[in-house]
């Protein structure tokens, strides 16, 4: 192979396929080795937000995909041309390699088609400067490749063969290490992405989409309103995993990605002797590039076509293939059932007792669910086409919103079943009696009912609604339900606390006391949501951050278009309460209690409103009586509204 690439000082003499074919592989190698090489050197450079794992998938991709560029050039040699096999080769490798390099320290959101055109055109110009260096000095440039091929050979070997031995080793070496209490319990934490409770059977939804989830809550406690930390990916995983709220831990707001500045659980379980792993079918914002991964011992962010098309050049790859309609999905998308499969084969791996995230991501669009299940809830042949080029600000008719909704419903029946296959398994296998069992979701999807499409860029109801189901055979009440407002931040302290670890750093608190301590609602801290600036004009926080809070009663939103909106906690929210008089005093006092920034319960909202106008309430309450109900019924009805809000009427 080196012979060839120096064989001549004029590379048009290379004619022969003996001659030409190792000669234009041995071209593209090399810099497919270089390109994975380079990407590391300016990684230090230009830092962004990627990690070892992330350059490792980066230097076995410019491998494949610079060596995939030799055979179209083969083909062209095949029939002709064989003259100038190296120079097109040479060409069409610098030029890979110019934009390779270009994208690697550009930003890594956000890209604009005019900065596409830019990054092409850089591309073309490195491409001809080195192919004008090239023609002016070949016999240089082929014996440079020729000396530094077997260097460069040895180092791919061992950076992409050895990279992968040692996260193996390390894997195995720190799960032998850790020291588990004695009857410690499996918890297994299940996040169905982008699942909003008000598409379940389960919480009252008109189609059968969740019988097994409802099997589930008969034997453990179902959460009636669990509210997510905000309506998007990252910063709800974020707050999940850290107890801390978005505007704590920054994830999603300022910054695109989680920093060490707190503990996560898997962390904490780690510490404590839990062997800890992370499936994500969702390898956009559950991944290890944005800080989630950490204190996972081991985690799986995609299969291995999607981290190859997560590089630089897979990127670019993949918006090709997008924008020719080649495609309609994230390409290897990864589905619950091959989750779950994963899942299992890693927890057999180890008797030790496990902490296991999973995340499925079949419930976000694109809506693609499997035939069987879609023609169960729709008249359509198959899902609407193009869902993967619709702008994030897509407005579609009543009809095919309806239809998106029909396979958002499809994809649910879907996941519920894998979550009971993947259950049955584990009680099969006699895993699932020590096992804690959550199964919620990071925030739900909007179908145009407040006239924008999925989620995010708000804090409706329908957005930050999510299930909430805790399962533990005989630990857990069977068939209990809390009607009281949750907060999905409670999970890591919830856990810690079923799991026996008392000495955390989570704030909680923690949900058991909600079923151990009936009297602990009655000072219970109020959800509380938050959603960065962000997205176009359609979506309410284009206008501003956004914060929101949950009560028995009521559902205050703050910032936005809007500037604050009050709802009666829960309907479809298509009527704003703080309109009338009693909801604009209720809305006053949310808005001082969250400036004040201490934490809101129950008890101190209620002291608030009485302070307001309560006691003026309560005497026309009495007078009412008193005179026999002569008051009109719409005077009764604004004194009953806050009253109920003060808590005095169920």
């Amino acid at each position: 192979m080196r012979e060839h690439l120096t064989a001549s000082a004029k590379p048009e003499e290379v004619t022969t396929p003996r001659e030409f074919i190792p000669a234009v592989l041995a071209m593209c190698v090399w810099f497919g080795i270089f390109a994975g090489l380079a990407e590391r050197f300016l990684h230090r450079i230009f830092p962004r937000i990627l990690g070892g794992n992330d350059l490792w998938f980066a230097a076995l991709a410019d491998l494949l995909f610079f060596s995939a560029v030799a055979v179209p050039i083969l083909v062209i040699g095949i029939f002709g041309w064989r003259r100038h096999l190296q120079k097109i080769a040479f060409i069409s490798c610098s030029s890979l390699l110019a934009l390779d390099c270009l994208v690697a320290v550009s930003p890594p959101f956000g890209h604009r088609l005019g900065q596409m055109a830019f990054l092409s055109g850089e591309a073309l110009l490195g491409g001809f400067v080195a192919t004008v260096l090239f023609f002016r000095f070949p016999r240089p440039v082929l014996s440079f490749g020729r000396i530094t091929l077997p260097p460069l050979g040895i180092y791919a070997l061992l950076y992409l063969g050895g990279g992968a031995w040692w996260a193996h080793y390390q894997e195995k070496v720190e799960t032998m290490a850790l020291n588990p209490r004695q009857g410690s319990p499996n918890i297994l934490l299940v996040i169905m992405d982008a699942v909003g409770a008000n598409h379940l059977s389960t919480y009252g939804h008109g189609r059968l989409t969740s019988p097994y989830l409802t099997e589930l809550a008969s034997r453990g406690l179902l959460f009636e309103k669990a509210v997510a930390p905000s309506s998007w990916t990252l910063p709800s995983h974020a707050s999940m995993l850290t107890g801390r709220l978005p505007s704590e831990h920054h994830a999603g707001q300022y910054h695109w990605r989680l920093d060490g500045h707190f503990p996560t659980l898997a962390e904490v379980l780690s510490k404590n002797g839990y062997r800890t792993a992370g499936f994500s079918g969702n390898t956009l914002m559950f991944n290890r590039r944005v800080g989630l991964a950490r204190g996972y011992h081991h985690f799986e962010d995609g299969s291995l076509l999607q981290r190859l098309l997560q590089t630089s050049l897979g990127q670019r790859i993949h918006t090709r293939l997008q924008r020719a309609n080649l495609i309609d999905d994230l390409v290897g998308r990864q589905d619950a059932r091959e989750i779950s499969q994963n899942a299992l084969q890693w927890i057999r791996a180890s008797t030790k007792p496990f902490f296991v995230t999973i995340n499925y991501f079949d419930a976000h669009e694109p809506l693609l669910p499997p035939p069987e299940y879609f023609h169960r809830f729709s008249e359509l042949q198959s899902p609407l086409p193009g869902q993967y080029k619709w702008p994030e600000d897509v407005r579609l008719s009543a009809v095919d919103a309806k239809h998106e909704a029909d396979a958002y419903d499809a994809i649910i029946a879907f996941i519920d079943e894998q979550i009971s296959e993947l259950l049955k398994q584990l009680e099969n296998e006699g895993r699932l009696q020590n096992t804690i069992v959550v199964v919620t979701s990071d925030h739900g999807q909007e179908f145009q009912e407040h006239e924008f499409m999925f989620h995010g860029k708000g804090l409706y109801w329908n957005l930050l609604h999510t299930p909430l189901v805790i399962s533990w055979s005989g630990h857990v009440p069977a068939g209990a339900r809390i009607a009281i407002p949750v907060a999905l931040q409670s999970l890591p302290a919830t856990l810690l606390t079923m799991a026996a670890i008392p000495e955390h750093s989570f704030p909680g608190p923690s949900m058991t006391d909600l079923w151990t301590n009936p009297s602990a609602a009655e000072d219970w801290p109020l959800p509380i949501s938050e959603l960065a600036e962000m997205g176009p004009p359609l979506f309410p926080s284009h206008y501003g951050a956004m914060k929101s809070a949950v009560s028995t009663q009521w559902h205050y939103v703050q910032g936005g278009k809007s500037g604050q909106a009050l709802y009666a906690c829960c309907d479809d929210e298509q009527r704003e309460a703080s309109f009338t008089r009693v909801g604009s005093q209720v809305a006053s006092v949310f808005r001082q209690l969250l400036r004040e920034k201490g934490r809101i319960t129950a008890s101190r909202l209620g002291a608030e409103l009485t302070k307001r106008d309560g006691k003026g309430l309560l005497q026309q309450k009495r007078e009412y009586l008193h005179t026999g109900g002569a008051q009109k019924d719409s005077n009764r009805e604004h004194m009953n509204d806050l009253l109920r809000a003060l808590g005095y009427v169920p």
